[in-house]
C-alpha cells in the first residue's frame, strides 16, 4: 500500500466585531479556507523512480496505490452585531468563497501493480499483475458560511448569512495493473482496478442574523463535483514502440474505479424574528464524466503484438501500435482479429505463477508462425514455445502431454507388461494403456496418474489374460488438462508355447505432442523393441552468438521419439558473488520424427549479467537422452557463447 496525501488543514475566519451608534453597522465575519490536501503516492507494489527495473516470474498482487488527500474544511466567521437606532447587522463570513470552484481535492496514485513510468529500462516478463487497484481520490472540501450579525432594534436588517463554496472530489488513480515504460513480455495482467474518485464537498450557507422584524436573509451554497474514477484498468505503456511494448501478454477482466458522488448544497435559512428575507440559492454539484480505457493505453507509439486484450472494462485499447497476431474482444479497438479468446479462469497451471489458460477451440491457439513472427521462446510457466507447428497468442501456450510408446517387457504366453514415457507439460495428467489384436484396441489398462512436472516420465502397466502366440496392438494415451495426446501402435506377440517367456519384438512408436495428434514414425523392430539411444552434436558450431536479451539456439542430431535434456556448464570459473563453475542453461526436449532438433534457449537475468561482463563464456553442451526402459546416453561438446556487439 502506498502512502496516502495527507488531509489539508482546516480554515475559520474569525468574527466580525460589534458595532455601537446611530448608524452603527456589525463587522463582517473572516473568510475561512481549508487547505489543499497531499497527493496519494504511486506504485502500490512496485514504485520506481530511476533507473532499472527487471521483474520476472512474479506475482504482483493485491496491492493500492495512495489515496489523495482531501481538502480542508473551510468555517466562514460570524458577523458582528450592531447596537444603535439605525444599526445593521455585519454579513457572516464566507466559507472558501475566494477559493477557486475548479481546485479538487489531490488525486489518487497511480499504478495499483507497478508505477515505472520515468525509467528508461522496465522489463516485466513472465509475471502475474493481479487483484491491484489505484489510489481513491480525495474528498473535495465542505464549505459552511457564517451567521449573519443581528440588530437589537426593531425594524432594522439583519447580516447576511455568509455564502459557501465546497471543493470538487479529487480524481482516483489511473492504472490498476501497470504504469512504465519499457517492455512486458509472456506476463498476464488480470483483475486490477483503478481508483476511485473522491465526493464532491457539502456546502451550507449561513444562517440570517436575528432581528426583530427587519430584513433577513441566509447565505448562498454551491456543492463540489464529483471527482472521475482513474483511467486504465489494466496496462498503461508510455514512449514509443519497441521501447515501450507488450508481447505475448493476456490482459483481461480489468475494471474501472467509480466516479465519486455529488456534494449537497442547502442554503442558509433567514435569521430568528425577520420581517422579510430569503433562503440562500443553492448550486449542485456535477457528476463526473465515466472513466475509460479498462484494457490498454499506449502514448507515444507503444506496440502490442501477439496478445490477448479481452473482457475489460470500456474499451480494450487506445492508440497502441500493431505488432501483428492480435486478439481483442468484445470490441475492435486493438488492432488484429475480432473474437472470443475462450479464456479459462486463473488457475495453478505450472510454473511460478498462475495463468489465464486458453480453453479447446480457441483462436489464439497457433495464431503466431514460429518464425519470424516474434515468438518468444517459452511461455509464462516457462513452457516451451512451439508445442505444435506454430506458437500461441497470449502469455499462455496449450501444452497437452507428450507421449512416447515404448518396448514390452515380461512377455509370456499370456501376459505383458507395456512401457513408455509421458511428458505432462508442468501438469497433473493421467495416462492408460489401450490394447487389443487390431487397431481397434478394445481393452484399456486403469488410469495412473502422472505428476505435474516438465521433463518425461516413465509409466509402466502389466496385462494378463492374453491368448498365447497372439499378436496384440497397443498405444499410450494421456490428458491433462490442456488436452489428450495419442502416441502411435505399437505391436508385440506373445508366446506361443505353454510357459515359454521372451521373445515378443515390438515394433512401431513414436512420439505425440498435441490433442488427439498421432505421433510419426514406423518405429523399429529390435529384439529389445528400443531403438539405439544417440545423440550428435556436429552441427554445433562454435561460437555461439547470443542476442541482448540473452537468446540463442542449439541445433543437433538424436534418435527420433526420445526424451532427453540438455545442460549448459561453463568450462572455467566465473565470479557470481564468488567464484565458482554455474550451470548457464538448462532445457528439456522430445527428439522429433525427423530426428532434427533446435532448442531454443533464453538466459536467466545472472547468466547474461555475467555474459554482458566478460564478453564470452566457454562452455560444455550436454546432451543426455532417454529410452523408455530409463537407459541414458550422453554426448557433449565444448562451444563458446559470445555477446553480440
Amino acid at each position: 500500500l502506498a502512502g496516502a496525501g495527507g488531509v489539508g488543514g482546516a480554515g475559520a475566519g474569525g468574527n466580525g466585531g460589534l458595532a455601537t451608534g446611530a448608524t452603527a453597522t456589525g463587522g463582517g465575519g473572516g473568510t475561512g479556507f481549508g487547505d489543499v490536501g497531499g497527493p496519494g503516492g504511486d506504485g502500490g507494489g512496485v514504485a520506481v523512480t530511476g533507473g532499472a527495473l527487471q521483474v520476472t516470474g512474479s506475482t504482483i498482487e493485491a496491492n493500492r496505490a495512495g489515496a489523495g488527500g482531501a481538502l480542508g474544511p473551510g468555517v466562514g466567521g460570524l458577523g458582528g452585531t450592531a447596537i444603535g437606532a439605525s444599526g445593521t447587522g455585519g454579513q457572516g463570513g464566507q466559507g472558501n468563497f475566494d477559493l477557486p470552484d475548479t481546485q479538487p481535492g489531490a488525486g489518487g496514485g497511480e499504478g495499483g501493480g507497478v508505477s515505472a513510468l520515468v525509467t528508461v529500462d522496465a522489463t516485466i516478463s513472465r509475471s502475474l499483475i493481479v487483484g491491484n487497484a489505484g489510489g481513491a481520490g480525495g474528498r473535495g472540501t465542505d464549505a459552511e458560511g457564517g451567521r449573519g450579525g443581528g440588530v437589537t432594534e426593531p425594524g432594522r436588517p439583519a447580516g447576511t448569512g455568509g455564502g459557501a463554496v465546497a471543493g470538487n472530489g479529487g480524481r482516483g488513480g489511473d492504472s490498476g495493473g501497470i504504469a512504465l515504460r519499457g517492455l512486458v513480455e509472456d506476463s498476464t495482467i488480470t483483475g486490477n482496478t483503478t481508483g476511485p474518485g473522491g465526493a464532491g464537498g457539502n456546502a451550507t450557507g449561513g444562517r440570517g442574523g436575528n432581528t426583530d422584524g427587519g430584513a433577513s436573509s441566509g447565505g448562498f451554497a454551491w456543492a463540489g463535483d464529483a471527482g472521475s474514477g482513474g483511467w486504465v484498468g489494466g496496462a498503461w505503456l508510455d514512449g514509443p514502440g519497441p521501447t515501450s511494448s507488450l508481447r505475448h501478454g493476456t490482459v483481461a477482466g480489468n475494471t474501472l474505479g467509480s466516479s465519486g458522488a455529488v456534494g449537497t448544497a442547502v442554503g442558509g435559512p433567514p435569521g430568528t424574528g425577520a420581517g422579510s428575507g430569503a433562503t440562500g440559492s443553492t448550486l449542485s454539484g456535477t457528476p463526473a464524466p465515466p472513466p475509460a480505457f479498462g484494457g490498454v493505453l499506449a502514448t507515444a507509439g507503444a506496440v502490442i503484438a501477439n496478445t490477448i486484450v479481452s473482457g475489460n472494462a470500456d474499451v480494450q485499447c487506445q492508440g497502441v501500435t500493431d505488432g501483428g497476431r492480435n486478439i481483442s474482444f468484445p470490441d475492435t479497438t486493438c488492432p488484429g482479429a475480432n473474437a472470443d479468446p475462450l479464456l479459462g479462469p486463473l488457475a495453478d497451471r505450472g510454473g511460478p505463477t498462475r495463468t489465464l489458460p486458453l480453453l479447446t477451440g480457441s483462436p489464439a491457439v497457433g495464431g503466431v508462425p514460429a518464425a519470424g513472427a516474434g515468438c518468444s521462446a517459452t511461455d509464462q510457466r516457462g513452457i516451451t514455445r512451439p508445442q505444435g507447428i506454430a506458437c500461441d497468442i497470449g502469455a499462455y501456450e496449450q501444452a497437452p502431454p507428450v507421449v512416447l510408446i515404448g518396448a514390452t517387457a515380461g512377455v509370456s504366453t499370456t501376459g505383458a507388461t507395456l512401457l513408455g514415457t509421458v511428458t505432462p507439460n508442468l501438469q497433473a495428467t493421467t495416462s492408460r494403456f489401450e490394447f487389443g489384436t487390431t487397431t481397434a484396441y478394445g481393452s484399456q489398462t486403469p488410469l495412473g496418474d502422472v505428476a505435474a512436472a516438465g521433463g518425461a516420465t516413465p509409466v509402466s502397466a502389466a496385462i494378463a489374460g492374453l491368448a498365447p502366440g497372439t499378436t496384440y496392438h497397443y498405444r499410450l494415451v494421456a490428458t491433462n488438462a490442456d488436452g489428450t495426446s495419442t502416441s502411435g501402435d505399437a505391436t508385440f506377440t506373445t508366446a506361443a508355447g505353454a510357459g515359454a517367456t521372451g521373445g515378443g519384438g515390438t515394433t512401431g512408436g513414436g512420439a505425440t505432442e498435441g490433442a488427439g495428434t498421432t505421433g510419426g514414425g514406423t518405429g523399429t523392430t529390435q529384439g529389445t523393441g528400443l531403438p539405439p539411444a544417440k545423440a550428435d552434436l556436429s552441427r554445433l558450431r562454435s561460437p555461439i552468438i547470443v542476442d541482448r536479451r540473452g537468446r540463442f539456439t542449439l541445433p543437433f542430431r538424436a534418435t527420433p521419439a526420445l526424451a532427453g535434456g540438455a545442460d549448459l556448464r561453463s568450462r572455467r570459473a566465473v565470479r557470481v558473488g564468488r567464484t565458482r563453475v554455474v550451470t548457464v542453461a538448462r532445457a528439456a526436449f522430445t527428439v522429433p520424427a525427423t530426428g532434427g532438433v533446435t532448442l531454443r534457449i533464453r538466459l536467466s537475468s545472472r547468466e547474461l549479467r555475467i555474459l554482458r561482463r566478460s564478453g564470452r563464456i566457454l562452455t560444455r553442451v550436454t546432451v543426455t537422452l532417454t529410452d523408455p526402459a530409463g537407459a541414458r546416453s550422453q554426448a557433449s561438446k565444448r562451444v563458446l557463447l559470445r555477446m553480440r556487439s
